[in-house]
């Protein structure tokens, strides 16, 4: 059975809860002035009006800026706290008072959890939507598409009787060029059907593809029947965005999207997937960080020190920036494909984990 809340439970939540807020906000404050700084030029030169710089461009890049500081506010936070207890002395009493390690914790953990529960639905379906939205104003201003993982040579499996193969996608017009549909009488059976054309581009308002300067080949018994179309309108188990694809793509979907999508690349033959599974997996593991992080400040700020709260604070930075140095050493790594995803995302977030344990473990 649960034990209920206690005074110390709600007083130690309230004051890591309150500096976790207030650090977010400044740091989603120094973000947003460093970010209009650095574009203050870029806005003038393009005569941006002000109602899209901060009712869209900023607006929407906020959530972005609290799912990538919370773990850094958290950690502060629970920095900053613990370390004047026991700069106060106030730990040393509680304890000699017969109150555990972790019963002092319990609050921080309750916190921890809240956080990173909430965090996963943040990080899950708010961020994406609002990452939508920055990325359009930066396509449309700064002309920023985020680098094409793959535009050109694509082949992809649109059902498993039939195969389309496109020699350019352009992606900001949503047309392919050279373009090849192979139709067979059974998964990789006999070629009944070939289908040339110029060039195929998207009809939005009708999510259809429209084929143009189309030369058709069937194949029969009788021989091969032949035929020519000014154009051909058909509908694919592929849109625009399964073709020419960006390293940008993941971070505006949702997580729901992002499986479908992975899913879809996967029954298509698609290649350089490794990259949208490493962002797939961090829409997961991320936010645990918000919890491992209370794990590590705890007993790191626990302990007087001759320092103070400066040695403590400035010991727990250091070990924050190596936390997340080390989220972005192993990336590459996953990007290549020389690591499984899963093993490149949660690797990190394992490794401070059983530090913190052993933290806790040494306090205790």
């Amino acid at each position: 059975m649960l034990r209920p809340m206690t005074t110390l439970d709600r007083y130690l939540g309230r004051q890591v809860a309150g500096g976790y807020l207030f650090l977010i906000f400044a740091f989603v404050l120094v973000f947003v002035l460093l970010d209009f700084v650095e574009h203050l030029d870029d806005f003038y030169d393009r005569a941006i009006p002000w109602q899209e710089v901060f009712g869209r461009y900023y607006a929407s890049y906020v959530p972005e800026m609290i799912r990538l500081t919370s773990p850094a506010a958290v950690f502060v936070a629970t920095l900053f706290v613990t370390s004047r207890l026991a700069q106060r002395s106030e730990l040393i009493a509680l304890r000699a008072a017969g109150v555990s390690a972790l019963q002092l914790l319990r609050p921080y953990l309750v916190l921890g959890l809240l956080i990173t529960a909430f965090m996963e639905v943040f990080n899950g379906w708010v961020v994406p939507q609002a990452n939508r939205a920055r990325i359009a104003f930066e396509q449309r201003y700064f002309y920023r598409t985020g680098s094409l993982i793959e535009a050109a040579n694509i082949f992809r499996q649109n059902s498993p009787r039939s195969f389309l193969g496109i020699g350019y996608f352009d992606r900001q017009e949503k047309i392919g060029y050279s373009v090849v549909l192979q139709e067979f009488d059974r998964p990789f059976g006999t070629l009944v059907r070939r289908i040339d054309a110029a060039r195929m581009y998207w009809i939005d308002s009708l999510r259809i593809w429209r084929f143009e300067e189309v030369y058709e080949q069937r194949f029969g018994p009788e021989g091969i029947r032949l035929r020519a179309l000014p154009f051909w309108d058909t509908t694919l188990a592929l849109s625009p965005r399964d073709l020419a694809r960006s390293e940008r793509d993941v971070e505006q979907m949702t997580i729901p999207e992002a499986k479908a999508y992975l899913e879809l690349l996967e029954r298509t033959g698609a290649t350089y997937l490794d990259r949208p599974r490493v962002d797939y997996h961090s829409k997961f593991a991320y936010p645990v960080a918000n919890l491992i992080v209370i794990l590590l400040g705890f007993p790191l700020a626990s302990v007087r020190r001759r320092g103070g709260m400066a040695l403590a604070l400035t010991a727990g930075l250091l070990l924050s920036f190596a936390y997340m140095g080390l989220i972005k050493l192993f990336e590459p790594f996953g990007y290549e494909g020389e690591l499984d995803p899963r093993l490149v995302v949660w690797a990190p977030h394992g490794f401070f984990l059983l530090l913190g344990i052993a933290l806790l473990w040494r306090y205790r």
